[in-house]
């Protein structure tokens, strides 16, 4: 894992020095934090047009149950990362 937010940060916009420019997100993809807790939490980038597949909406829907709607910082979603990734492979293929 290369990087986790564990508190707010007091902006919503950081500025980027020179490790942070290979995490960049490219335009279509929205950055997720997954796994089962904090300590296995992998960031992936998440293809935008996957975002309202009921798989994907189901789990948005559980994160918000936990996290609520005004979690700030990086979405997470609760999930095995291997699955996770098995899962935006299939639904993109599909598309």
């Amino acid at each position: 894992m290369k990087k986790i937010l564990t508190s707010p940060p007091a902006s919503p916009y950081q500025r980027l020095n020179e490790e942070d420019k290979d995490n960049r997100v490219r335009k279509g993809q929205i950055p997720v934090l997954v796994g089962l807790d904090m300590e296995g939490m992998v960031r992936v980038s998440v293809p935008t047009k996957v975002m309202k597949h009921p798989y994907i909406i189901e789990l948005l829907e559980i994160a918000a149950q936990e996290f609520g709607y005004s979690h700030q910082g990086m979405l997470r979603l609760q999930c095995e990362v291997c699955s996770f990734i098995r899962m935006i492979d299939l639904i993109s293929k599909r598309k």
